[in-house]
């Protein structure tokens, strides 16, 4: 995980990983309600695909925001943008 400044008024937290990744085709609809990867490595673990959406409703909220990018087989990597103004309060 990383702490960056984003632009003049926003900090970024990036998360990166070296898991199974994310299939392009799914990437558009990973953060809605309910929705898990199809992939055997994804279906066999525990959980109902509540997750990102949680994240994601929570940040825009904030008045942040969320990217993601993935390639499967080698990781995704997850970039939150929060107001630099919320960010001060959290540390």
């Amino acid at each position: 995980m990383a702490l960056t400044n984003g632009a003049r008024d926003t900090v970024r937290v990036v998360v990166e990983d070296s898991g199974i990744g994310i299939r392009a085709e799914e990437i558009d609809s990973i953060f809605h309600e309910f929705k898990r990867g199809e992939s055997l490595e994804v279906r066999s673990k525990d959980g109902v695909g509540l997750g990102l959406a949680i994240v994601k409703r929570s940040l825009q909220h904030l008045q942040g925001e969320i990217q993601v990018e993935s390639v499967y087989g080698k990781g995704s990597r997850f970039t939150v943008t929060l107001p630099k103004t919320l960010a001060a309060g959290i540390g």
